[in-house]
């Protein structure tokens, strides 16, 4: 099949916005105030102490943590959300510079889930924008 790159449709849309929402509710912070990795890493962290695995579902958590982390590479890079269909699956994705950037968020954060990592985002976060720009830099010469 090969991979296709689509845009959102305006449920997927309406999705992110959710779990955006859901977050800045989660640290009693205003609709338009801006997310900082600092508060995501504490959420995080904080989650990931109260969470019993043999009683909660992750997936909806992951899910949050990784839309807001893709939204913020979003607003501060400049991407925009895709979803990305392969032979292997279908995923959301944080997609730019035709096609030849692409970062999945909620991926990104089930791994470290799975591995009891916190603190990631702040740790992480400089050098994915430090690869971008590279290849920007890159693209432009």
């Amino acid at each position: 099949m090969g991979q296709q790159i689509k845009p959102l449709n305006e449920a997927e849309h309406k999705w992110i916005q959710e779990n955006v929402n859901r977050f800045k509710c989660l640290l009693n912070k205003e609709s338009g105030g801006k997310i900082n990795l600092y508060e995501l890493d504490e959420a995080f962290s904080n989650w990931m102490r109260s969470h019993d695995a043999e009683k909660e579902d992750p997936n909806p958590m992951i899910n949050m943590f990784g839309i807001v982390f893709g939204h913020y590479i979003i607003d501060d890079i400049g991407l925009e959300w895709v979803i990305v269909s392969d032979d292997i699956g279908t995923d959301l994705a944080v997609h730019g510079e035709s096609g030849s950037v692409l970062i999945y968020p909620l991926s990104f954060v089930a791994k470290r889930y799975v591995n009891k990592q916190t603190g990631f985002f702040s740790l992480f976060y400089p050098e994915i924008k430090k690869d971008v720009e590279r290849f920007r830099i890159q693209k432009s010469s």
